[in-house]
Order: structure tokens, then C-alpha cells, then sequence
């Protein structure tokens, strides 16, 4: 029985041609194409497998390498097989369901949001796997991305060689909070996706306990706001929890736009 886990298999030819889609994507309104997802998952699909949601004790690599689970895993698979017999996407959707989902922000949605508001330079200071980043880049969007987990360092690097674009990408290993914004000039967007509160654990990220807000989300967003340009645009794709936090925090207006609503524990679908 196979006991390599079940990647993703993504071609550099497919990779890239998904990029080049992404560029030609013209929608300015959120949905559920997976366009783009090939181009990130192909340099960090194999980061975010090694991610634990905090309701697991295994990330879904962890729990592939445990025999135990791995049987586990196969019998939960061919009972989610249509056909009995189980395959790789089989097994995939198996570990989203027993040991979480950690999934990436579109960057379908990303250029979409990016269309919308028509940024000149993005300010992500929770840049994750990837999509917002890539948007911008297809978009020849500049953008500068902050994310604490140093190990991203490589995977980023390669995607920004990797994919033609004339966007000037920076990118900040360090917890944001720790982040001088003064020093990192001008930018008219902030858009980002906080860590989700206490849901997935990230490598690289202080664990906060029950001090989350006090010592990342507020200082981060007092911190990062006090720069943005006098006529740009804060976006920040979080739960209601959080949105009424951010409540608090600011006198400006704040406008809403609901994200589609997907299943989270699927992610291998044809684009």
C-alpha cells in the first residue's frame, strides 16, 4: 500500500498556465473559481499539510506518517469513495474532514478585490500561502507581505521568480507586531486575512493564549492603519468575531461584503 502522502501532483507547465488565467481573470466581484489555486498550491501545498488546526492534536502530514492514522485515514477514504475504491483525491478529502482544513485565500477573490479598489500598493501583514500575493502580481500590483513563518521564505522566493509579473514584491519574515509600518513607505491597501483568532496554529507564531487581541489584532491594526495613505482601503477577510472587535476600534464606516460560502473541507475541484 502507498505510504508517500497523496500531494497534490501540479506540473510547472500547469502551474504556470494557471498563473497566466489568473492574469486574464476580469471578475470584480468574489466567487467560487478555483483559478489560481494550482499557481500557490504547486510552491505551498506542502506547508500548509504540516499545519494543525488547534481542535487536532495531528496536521494532516503528521497524521499520514502515524500508521495508525494513515490506516485511519484509508478506511475513512473508501467510505467517501464513490466508486469503493479510494485514490489520492480520496485520501485528500479524508484528512480535511478527520483532521481540519487549513485552506489559502482564493487569489481568484484576491484579483477580484484588487479590481474593485484598484490598489497601486498592498500592504499584507498576515500574507499566509500566497494568494494575495499572486494576485498582485498578476495585476502588476507592488506589494509587500509580512508573515512569521520563516520557513515560507524559500517558497515565496521561488514563486516570485518563478511567475512573470511587473509587480515589485517585498517580503518580511517577523511577527507583525513587531513590524515598524513607518519604515515600510507608502501604501494606499491594506488587505489581509488575520489569523483566524484560536483556529489554526501557525510555525513561527507566538502563542497568544487568551491575549490574541491585546497583543496581535489590535496593536497590528492600530500599527499598520496609522500609515496607510489618507484615501486608502483597509480589507480584512475575518469571522463576525473579530469583525465586531474591529468595531471598536475605528470611527470610520465600515462596509461589509459577505465571501462566498464554500465548503471547507473540499479543496480538490477542477478549476
Amino acid at each position: 500500500m502507498k505510504k508517500s502522502f497523496p500531494y497534490k501532483l501540479i506540473t510547472s507547465d500547469e502551474a504556470l498556465s494557471d498563473y497566466e488565467k489568473l492574469r486574464s481573470y476580469k471578475e470584480s466581484k468574489m466567487g467560487f473559481s478555483f483559478i489560481g489555486n494550482k499557481a500557490t498550491d504547486y510552491f505551498f501545498y506542502p506547508h500548509r499539510i504540516k499545519v494543525r488546526t488547534y481542535s487536532r492534536r495531528y496536521s494532516k502530514f503528521e497524521a499520514w506518517n502515524d500508521p495508525e492514522h494513515r490506516e485511519k485515514i484509508r478506511r475513512f477514504a473508501k467510505r467517501i469513495s464513490k466508486s469503493g475504491e479510494y485514490n489520492d483525491s480520496d485520501l485528500r478529502s479524508a484528512m480535511q474532514l478527520l483532521y481540519g482544513s487549513v485552506n489559502q485565500f482564493k487569489p481568484s477573490n484576491a484579483v477580484a478585490i484588487y479590481r474593485r479598489f484598484k490598489p497601486k500598493r498592498v500592504l499584507d501583514f498576515s500574507a499566509g500561502w500566497g494568494g494575495r500575493c499572486l494576485a498582485a502580481m498578476a495585476l502588476d500590483i507592488d506589494y509587500t507581505g509580512i508573515d512569521s513563518n520563516k520557513k515560507l521564505k524559500e517558497p515565496y522566493r521561488k514563486m516570485v521568480e518563478y511567475y512573470p509579473s511587473n509587480a515589485k514584491v517585498q517580503m518580511i519574515f517577523q511577527r507583525s507586531e513587531i513590524v515598524d509600518f513607518s519604515k515600510l513607505g507608502y501604501y494606499d491597501m491594506i488587505f489581509t486575512s488575520p489569523p483566524y483568532e484560536m483556529l489554526e496554529k501557525y510555525e513561527g507564531m507566538k502563542d497568544y493564549v487568551d491575549k490574541f487581541y491585546e497583543e496581535f489584532f489590535i496593536p497590528v491594526i492600530n500599527g499598520s492603519y496609522q500609515y496607510l495613505a489618507s484615501s486608502g482601503i483597509l480589507a480584512l477577510n475575518m469571522p463576525n468575531e473579530m469583525y465586531q472587535v474591529m468595531k471598536t476600534l475605528t470611527n470610520s464606516k465600515i462596509r461589509r461584503i459577505k465571501m462566498p460560502l464554500q465548503n471547507r473541507f473540499q479543496e480538490d475541484k477542477k478549476v
